[in-house]
């Protein structure tokens, strides 16, 4: 089991890594994506596009786009 750092919201990143995934473990048939962040918001206001954006982007794409990098 090996773990792994990387910036979700820069698909540069998660193609360098992908890339030296599958280089380091050809084999791999095992992918656990955890992620998730929950910045600090105001509910009572208007929604933080910038906020909004980046949470979408970290939780549902960047998982994605590692699983999909991984797969090519």
């Amino acid at each position: 089991m090996a773990s792994v750092e990387l910036d979700l919201e820069n698909p540069e990143s998660v193609t360098k890594v992908a890339e030296s995934l599958k280089k380091d473990f050809p084999g791999l048939n095992v992918l656990i994506n955890n992620t998730g962040i929950m910045q600090v918001d105001d509910a009572a206001g208007p929604i933080d596009d910038g906020l909004l954006v980046s949470t979408v982007t970290t939780n549902r794409l960047g998982p994605l786009r590692l699983t999909s990098a991984i797969e090519r």
